[in-house]
């Protein structure tokens, strides 16, 4: 037997110690492979995961004539804002639950919509601007 032979010769069996086995080494080669391509395109992936965070505007045109059909916003997302966040900074060591649901907009009254559009406004460089 295989076993008796090497504890005859005082050595032990199998794998050296600290040696991989053929899963190990395929995950690590595929691990190193990811990480190569998501390292050419990290800006594009950190620009994507950010626009999704605070949310943006999707324009839909008509593929023959270029005329704009629709224009959306998608709202931000809370859960793709709190990885961004714990992973910069951390996970909170406690959690704080808000006492209040978050309202939507049509919730607001007319005055704190002009409020809030006047106050974007101003925050968005003028360059930004879209005035028609």
């Amino acid at each position: 037997m295989a076993g008796d032979t090497s504890r005859i010769n005082g050595q032990k069996g199998g794998r050296p110690k600290g040696s991989e086995n053929l899963a190990a080494k395929t995950r690590r080669e595929m691990q190193k492979r990811w990480i190569e391509r998501v390292w050419k395109n990290a800006d594009k992936i950190f620009d994507a995961h950010l626009a999704l965070a605070l949310g943006y505007w999707v324009t839909v045109t008509h593929p023959m004539t270029g005329e704009i059909i629709d224009v959306a916003q998608i709202k931000p997302n809370a859960a793709s804002l709190e990885w961004i966040m714990e992973h910069i900074w951390g996970r909170a060591p406690q959690t704080i639950e808000p006492d209040n649901e978050v309202q939507d907009d049509l919730f607001l009254t007319p005055a704190t919509q002009a409020a809030l559009a006047a106050a974007m406004h101003h925050a968005i460089p003028k360059e930004n601007w879209n005035e028609a």
